[in-house]
């Protein structure tokens, strides 16, 4: 799943025409900005779960140069899992027991493999209900990632 916030606009190349060095800097920043807004947002909405091991790995990172930039907001997390959180599980197979083992251990503070077998046979038979993390990330973030355009925006309008 991807979401994107694309500038494509004349002036932009106009004024990189006339400023290079100004404009790259400008368009660094708010790639920069914008795709640590949606990191935060992202960050705020991953469940903890057991280990909150999903929500720190949750980071960004910006590749390009010139005007062609590109930030992105991802998980270094297993994909399979992160993909789970977000978008939930569907019913069928009973998952795998180990991770529910920690979770029930840590969250419920009990070792009981009977309790993990329930949790299990009834995450097997009604699935779960996705975190949508990423997906409200985006929408929470977009005002700020918008506001960082303007600027940058602002910056072009004084070069032309």
């Amino acid at each position: 799943m991807a979401f994107e916030v694309t500038i494509d606009d004349r002036a932009v190349v106009a004024a990189f025409t006339k400023a290079p060095a100004l404009i790259t800097s400008a368009m660094h920043r708010a790639v920069e900005l914008g795709s640590a807004d949606f990191e935060g947002s992202v960050i705020a909405l991953t469940p903890v779960g057991a280990t909150g091991q999903l929500r720190a790995s949750i980071t960004h990172d910006v590749s390009g140069s010139g005007i062609m930039v590109t930030g992105r907001t991802y998980s270094t997390d297993v994909p399979i899992k992160t993909a789970s959180v977000e978008t939930g599980r569907a019913p069928g197979r009973m998952p795998p027991a180990a991770p529910l083992e920690l979770w029930v251990s840590r969250k419920l503070g009990i070792s009981d493999p009977g309790v993990v077998y329930l949790i299990r046979r009834a995450i097997g038979r009604r699935g779960t209900k996705g975190a949508g993390m990423f997906a409200k990330g985006y929408r929470d973030g977009l005002p700020r990632v918008t506001a960082r355009v303007n600027e940058l925006m602002s910056v072009v309008r004084r070069v032309l």
